[in-house]
């Protein structure tokens, strides 16, 4: 029986540190599940990159110019469920942990330190996404072409999103959407379960069509409020641990309705 090759993890480093760069691409290259897609030397090229290449493994150092790998964590809160911190600085760790990372590395970086904290982030990653037993209804099991159900997405009725995506159309349940987050001319709808559905829409688009109980809380998110975990400052926590920022000047008004589900009057 034939079984299918399993797709290497798309690993890229952000590090200003030459030597570090070094040393962490010739240990991915000695693990054969891990490729290298990209080495940044600062946050702010990271952050394009991350944008752009959706790597599923991020080797992010901390003390940086400009922008340090936490600011990064914290203008990007799901971007934790992917990363291993790498610093000189222990003290870095516990910071790291308060997004949700995947481990941390202590530079210079051993090979033996490396491969045990990738092995301990990967299973961690399968763990948080159990596809198989949490995909979104389909209307086929067959990869049939978005294109040929005549209906325009995103398209909203009384109990679903409906979206395209990987050339399928979904019905996502709205009781299943934690929060939604803008990313250029896509969304990406974060589901219970860990599903991450991506999509062409705008978030403007989406939030026009979405019941009263979601609330946008940044220019860049919608959280469904039945999915928050705790506030704090202008910080969200979900119920699936990622972590959603809330527009400082509509604080008050946000966690009006975050609380109550109502809007103030006058």
């Amino acid at each position: 029986m034939s079984t299918q090759p399993i797709s290497p993890t798309r690993c890229l480093i952000i590090d200003d540190e030459p030597s570090s760069r070094r040393i962490l691409k010739t240990h991915i290259s000695e693990m054969p599940r891990l490729t290298l897609i990209k080495t940044c030397e600062d946050a702010l090229q990271g952050l394009q990159c991350i944008s752009k290449l959706r790597p599923d493994l991020v080797f992010l150092d901390i003390n940086m110019p400009e922008l340090s790998g936490l600011e990064l964590l914290e203008m990007v809160p799901w971007l934790g469920s992917s990363v291993i911190v790498t610093s000189a600085h222990q003290k870095y760790a516990i910071d790291g942990y308060d997004y949700d990372v995947l481990g941390f590395l202590s530079k210079p970086v051993s090979y033996k330190s490396f491969v045990k904290a990738v092995t301990n982030a990967l299973d961690k990653k399968q763990k948080k996404s159990p596809v198989q037993q949490s995909q979104p209804e389909i209307l086929s099991e067959q990869s049939i072409p978005a294109t040929d159900y005549p209906l325009q997405t995103p398209h909203f009725d009384a109990t679903s999103l409906w979206v395209k995506f990987d050339r399928r159309l979904f019905a996502i349940p709205y009781q299943n959407i934690c929060f939604i987050e803008g990313q250029h001319n896509y969304v990406a709808i974060f589901c219970t379960g860990g599903n991450i559905i991506r999509t062409r829409a705008s978030i403007s688009e989406i939030g026009r069509g979405l019941p009263g109980h979601f609330v946008k809380t940044h220019r860049s998110y919608i959280v469904n409020r039945y999915q928050v975990n705790s506030i704090e400052g202008s910080t969200i926590k979900m119920l699936n641990n990622y972590k959603v920022s809330i527009a400082k000047d509509e604080r008050n008004e946000i966690i009006l309705r975050l609380t109550t589900g109502f809007k103030r009057m006058g």
